[in-house]
């Protein structure tokens, strides 16, 4: 199980990322996830125990990013839209110590990770939410 105050810590430092990179998009220097060419592809250190949230710049040069990446990424595109009642969404995956992060928009999740071609084998409706949405 991982410790809520874990998921917490990396919920804000997906937002974190995300708010600080929201001005690249204003600014029309990246494009929308959508449009990106990004994949999804675990990070290198994946399993590793450190989590590591690129800027949304780097994941575009990279042309991949994990789950955190990509939430990052989307959630620093709907900022610079103006979309305000928008967050990270850190969940336990089942209970085996990994956490999956997608973006919640009020009270809709999306997941950019299957977005970006993630396989979707996982129950993502047994996914247990550790993060809330902070306006």
């Amino acid at each position: 199980m991982v410790p809520r105050d874990f998921a917490e810590a990396v919920r804000r430092h997906i937002e974190g990322v995300a708010r600080a990179a929201a001005p690249f998009f204003s600014s029309g220097a990246l494009p929308p996830l959508r449009s990106s060419g990004i994949r999804y592809a675990l990070h290198p250190q994946h399993g590793s125990g450190i989590v590591w949230i690129e800027h949304p710049a780097t994941t575009y040069r990279l042309g991949r990013g994990d789950c955190g990446a990509l939430a990052a990424y989307r959630m620093a595109e709907l900022l610079a839209r103006g979309e305000r009642n928008v967050g990270a969404s850190v969940a336990d995956w089942l209970g085996n110590g990994d956490t999956h992060a997608q973006v919640r928009r009020g009270r809709k999740i999306e997941d950019p990770s299957i977005e970006c071609g993630a396989e979707a084998d996982w129950p993502v409706s047994f996914l247990f939410d550790l993060g809330d949405v902070k306006p």
